[in-house]
């Protein structure tokens, strides 16, 4: 699969293995859950930009400075996580959840593979799936964001500024944080 943006082809590829063939998109879904992953690589070849909905585009060129090509490496944080993994051994790759993909349910039907507001369109249709689904809708405060998202392009800016706070955000570690005890109380002095 391939998209162009900026003059520039991303290209997603699966590994290179001699032993595979082509699949249908069906097939591909099949393997969900399987630990079957995609590589995205980019190819250097100046072509026409691809024509993004206009909400895309508004995103893409507003917050270019966190879409753009990266000039380095991310920059030092009070701490670094990683993963321990065993010298010379692959990576571990095991299924995160135990649900068979029989289950499967597109919790934004019709749109479930496109980033778009249709979510919020279903939410005041009162077709949600899940309860907090429903409690955005008994809450005044989230209905107005609901209906508002459904019937303006805000959401596209507010989900883009919450990506950059959240990407400024740095974990507490050592005795400048805690774990709580309960979410939503800081726990109590002893």
């Amino acid at each position: 699969m391939a998209f162009t943006q900026a003059g520039k082809t991303h290209t997603w590829k699966g590994m290179n293995n001699s032993k595979l063939a082509p699949m249908s998109e069906k097939e591909l879904m099949h393997l969900s859950g399987t630990g079957f992953f995609v590589h995205m690589l980019s190819d250097v070849v100046p072509i026409q930009d691809t024509k993004w909905p206009a909400d895309l585009s508004h995103i893409l060129s507003k917050f270019a400075h966190v879409f753009g090509e990266p000039t380095g490496l991310p920059p030092k944080r009070s701490h670094d996580h990683r993963i321990p993994l065993l010298p010379n051994q692959p990576p571990v790759n095991a299924k995160p959840y135990s649900a068979h993909s029989v289950t499967t349910v597109e919790l934004d039907p019709g749109s479930s593979r496109s980033f778009d507001k249709n979510y919020f369109k279903i939410l005041i249709q009162q077709k949600g799936l899940l309860q907090s689904d429903a409690a955005l809708l008994k809450n005044g405060n989230s209905f107005q964001l609901v209906q508002r998202f459904s019937n303006s392009n805000d959401f596209f800016d507010v989900f883009a500024k919450s990506m950059v706070k959240m990407g400024a955000t740095e974990v507490l570690t050592g005795n400048a944080g805690e774990i709580r005890k309960r979410c939503r109380v800081v726990n109590p002095k002893n």
